[in-house]
């Protein structure tokens, strides 16, 4: 792999719209959930990176150019060591309780979801696992202070000269900016709100 972009962060922290954006600006592809959904054979990929053969990242990312949300950014160790001249862009929502009602709404109502399989329950078990959640996954206080603990983590281990914190609201100058290239003249995307994502995963009634 190849990637000019590893990210960082937890899901709604804008990763659908940075997988639009980096998409636009790099010219190639940006992995993020929404290809494993896609494809049988990434879900088998990522079981494997998630079980600890990390050498399946290189045919699951094979001819990306950067990566966003969970699974991808849960390997954001290896991802930043295996690439060394890729930017490390940790995405986030400022405050952790604007994170969590976001989350808390979306992609934690979907876990949550007791007309999961056991298939979905399982593979995101191991996701919840990798990012070093416990037992209290479904826990306010603890999941934010989670969320608070992954940007401290990050901060401490990228190289300063690496490392990019972006939020939804920055756009596209930031990342311009550490990419080295001019911002393109159309608005950001705002992709994924958390109404789409209730409908698309059947989280409304009717």
């Amino acid at each position: 792999m190849d990637l000019q972009v590893v990210g960082v962060g937890f899901p709604r922290t804008g990763t659908t719209s940075l997988k639009a954006a980096l998409g636009r600006l790099l010219g190639g592809p940006c992995y993020h959930m929404v290809e494993m959904r896609q494809s049988a054979d990434d879900g088998q990929l990522w079981d494997l990176a998630l079980d600890g053969d990390t050498a399946a990242l290189d045919q699951v990312l094979a001819g990306y150019v950067a990566t966003t949300d969970w699974p991808a950014s849960l390997f954001w160790r290896e991802l930043m060591d295996q690439n060394r001249n890729a930017l490390v862009l940790l995405s986030h929502r400022g405050r952790a309780e604007t994170w969590w009602k976001s989350a808390d709404n979306t992609v934690w109502a979907a876990m949550r979801n007791p007309d999961n399989d056991e298939q979905f329950n399982n593979f995101h078990a191991k996701m919840r696992a990798k990012a070093g959640l416990g037992d209290d996954w479904d826990e306010p206080t603890a999941m934010m202070r989670h969320y608070n603990s992954l940007i401290a983590e990050v901060v401490a281990t990228v190289p300063s000269e690496r490392l990019l914190m972006w939020q939804p609201s920055d756009g596209w100058d930031s990342i311009c900016a550490a990419l080295g290239i001019d911002a393109p003249s159309e608005d950001f995307f705002h992709l994924n709100e958390s109404d789409d994502f209730r409908t698309r995963h059947g989280l409304d009634d009717g």
